[in-house]
Order: C-alpha cells, then structure tokens, then sequence
C-alpha cells in the first residue's frame, strides 16, 4: 500500500479489513468506508459507493483478507482523515474484489504514550486518534494512532443537540491523564458497560470507531500488569444543579405571567413569558448551533 500511486488504476494489493462502516453524507450519499492494512501495517482508507454496494457488499468482512484489483486513488483531503495515507481508495464498477488466503492476525494497533498527545506539536490535529481503553472494557477506532489506558473518572451521561455524550478521564502506566469523550450509541455502549462492570473507556469518531469489550490481546495484558499498583477505584462524577433563590431585576417583567421550561416546550401560545432557570452548563464543543432565532 505505501508503493501504489494515483497515475494509473490497475494496482494489486492483498490487504486485509481491519474496519468498515456505513456512512452518510449529503455530498457522495451512502458509502460503505473501510479501513485496509497490508501485510507491512500499512493502513489506507477506501470507499465503496452506493452504486456499487449490492455487488461487493458481502465481500467486506472485517478481519478477512482479500485482493482488490483496479482502483482508483485520490488525495486524502478535508479536515478529517481516516488514516496516515496519503491517498484513499474508491472501489469502480470494474473493481475485482476476492477472498485469498490469511497472511496475518494482527490487528494492527499503533500505540502511543499519553505524554505525546499532551506535549507533541507534531501530531495532526485533523487526523483521527485511535483510542483505545482496557480493563474490562476496549474501545478501538481504528485510525492514525492508538491509546490504550485505564478509565479513573467518568461523567454523567448528557444530551448535546439530541445526541449523548459521555466524558470521561484516562490514565496511563505512568500516571499521565487523558480526558476522553463518547458519543451516542458508543456512550450508551460504554454506560451499560459500566453499569454491569463499574469499569469504563473512550472516544468515538463518529459511525467510524468500533468498540470491543473485555478483548484478548497481547498489549492488553501487558498493559495491566505494568499499571500502578496503587488500588486507584473508579470514581463517578454526577453533577447535581443547585437550586438557588434569585432576585428578580426589573419591573418591566412582573407583568408576564410565570411558567416553567415544561410548560413552555408544551405552550402553542404567542406571548411573553418568565422562566426562572439554573444554568447547568454550558456546551462549548465543536459544531455547537442553534436551530432558530
């Protein structure tokens, strides 16, 4: 995968699939995204098209191997990217795709310390970080690099613009934290896990990541024996609203009636309205918007 270049279409690779994913955007429609790796770890991002789904969607099976013939190759741009190549595969009408023989099993993890998260100006924000989290759990997306780390704290579970979000911290064997955060079904996912085990873990890209629990894995098991031996407990951070008592400011407002936020998202009535509130928090993540003035 490292040798094959965009000037002609007729490569042939044995590669095996570590991911794939259905995905939708309003640009290419559905696709089905896959992550590529070949026998040397190199890892390449491919697009099967809607097009072309009912002929090769039965091919794609994550973990099997395969020999994909005739493809097309372009830049890997936009502001995120699946992996360190710098080209991404697309799959054409006249794409062969066939199942050969298994040349490895590895899953071809890309670990790496907290220390450089934190402190290397190098890393490329816009590519994704493969995070990984054992002890009874293991979330793995698999993109640029890998984290592996053990879950100390976690959130409460939030709504943020109709979708959960679950935060939570990480440390490594030396000690080194790592805030991490999941969104909808990878946070559901995780909570019930927790909720059986009273263990957690980390961050999702979007429908790109895979989680796996309690998986059995040489680095998994290394990592648990070099963790301190300090007793550390999982702790549980719910944040309870306080209610306090505020004056009110301002004649102009006594005359409009009084209502609470439950009656107001049930109210088809135009008007002017009170609402007494607490500011819980305040969402300052990415792609943060309101839907009306």
């Amino acid at each position: 995968l490292q040798s094959i270049k965009p000037f002609k279409t007729c490569w042939r690779v044995q590669v095996k699939i570590v991911h794939s994913w259905k995905q939708f955007t309003l640009y290419a429609g559905e696709t089905l995204e896959m992550v590529l790796a070949d026998v040397s770890g190199t890892l390449i991002h491919a697009t099967i098209k809607k097009q072309q789904l009912g002929k090769f969607q039965r091919l794609i099976v994550t973990g099997e191997w395969r020999i994909f013939e005739n493809f097309v190759l372009t830049k890997a741009m936009g502001r995120f990217r699946v992996t360190k190549h710098v080209y991404r595969m697309s799959v054409m009408n006249i794409t062969s795709i066939v199942p050969c023989a298994s040349l490895s099993s590895d899953i071809y993890l890309d670990l790496i310390d907290f220390g450089k998260i934190h402190n290397d100006e190098s890393l490329n924000e816009n590519i994704f970080i493969d995070n990984s989290k054992q002890f009874i759990l293991n979330l793995f997306n698999i993109f640029q690099v890998d984290v592996l780390g053990q879950v100390v704290n976690v959130g409460e579970m939030k709504i943020h613009i109709e979708k959960k979000k679950l935060e939570f911290e990480l440390r490594d064997t030396n000690d080194i934290r790592l805030a991490c955060t999941l969104w909808g079904t990878f946070a559901e996912k995780l909570l019930a896990a927790i909720e059986q085990d009273r263990e957690r873990s980390i961050s999702n890209g979007f429908d790109a990541s895979l989680l796996e629990i309690d998986p059995y894995l040489p680095a998994v098991h290394d990592f648990k024996e070099n963790l301190p031996k300090d007793g550390l407990a999982l702790t549980i951070n719910l944040q309870v609203p306080k209610v306090r008592k505020s004056k009110e400011k301002g004649d102009e407002y006594k005359g409009n009636p009084t209502i609470t936020i439950a009656e107001l998202l049930q109210s088809y009535e135009e008007g002017k309205f009170r609402v007494l509130a607490t500011i819980c928090a305040i969402d300052i993540e990415f792609a943060w918007y309101y839907f009306v003035c």
